[in-house]
């Protein structure tokens, strides 16, 4: 980790200076090659470090960012999401506390989804909803990706091909899921059921 916030820092000031500048100097390309590597990654507090940058990355606020990194959110930033060693509580943190990563990933997602072109949002909501139907999850970082996506600001963004990846999420990830955590995770699938779609 130590040699990596440097380079880290470095990767900061060039997506400032691009941005600034209006250069397209640095392409999101090459930050997608970094995130990559780092989620890859045996040592678990790389990986952690790798995904709390790109949570609190700004730039992603600018569609130009945004949209060359939808298939990177729905595709390898899902999969690392899915490692449970990511929620754990930080120092300090009492029983019962939204672990620290899952409170940046409620803010990171409504910034990303508000951040992309109206017509992109649907499809890869869809996408990203797919993806937690298509792979075993664990209970508890599903929970906090579910907790995240009832935070969406309400929009029709869900067909019935949304409704239905849902109802996969529910039919085949939880069946095995502890009996608590589910019902949580239920709950907040239920409620971005009824933000997401035309009631």
């Amino acid at each position: 980790v130590h040699v990596v916030r440097p380079v880290l820092n470095r990767i900061d000031t060039l997506i400032q200076a691009t941005v600034t500048d209006g250069s397209g100097l640095f392409h999101p390309s090459w930050l997608l090659c970094v995130y990559q590597r780092m989620f890859h990654s045996e040592n678990k507090s790389l990986m952690r470090e790798g995904v709390c940058h790109l949570l609190e990355l700004q730039v992603l606020q600018q569609q130009d960012f945004a949209v060359p990194f939808s298939q990177f959110v729905v595709g390898s930033f899902m999969n690392v999401l899915s490692e449970t060693s990511l929620f754990c509580r930080s120092p300090g943190q009492s029983v019962g506390d939204c672990p620290e990563l899952a409170v940046k990933l409620q803010v990171f997602l409504v910034t990303f989804f508000t951040s992309l072109p109206s017509e992109d949002r649907g499809c890869v909501l869809l996408q990203l909803i797919q993806q937690l139907g298509c792979k075993h999850w664990c209970a508890v970082p599903l929970l906090f990706v579910c907790q995240a996506l009832s935070k969406l600001p309400p929009s029709p963004l869900l067909r019935l091909s949304g409704l239905s990846a849902l109802r996969e999420v529910l039919r085949c990830t939880m069946i095995t899921h502890q009996v608590l955590l589910r019902g949580a995770a239920q709950c907040f699938l239920l409620n971005s059921a009824l933000r997401l779609t035309d009631v």
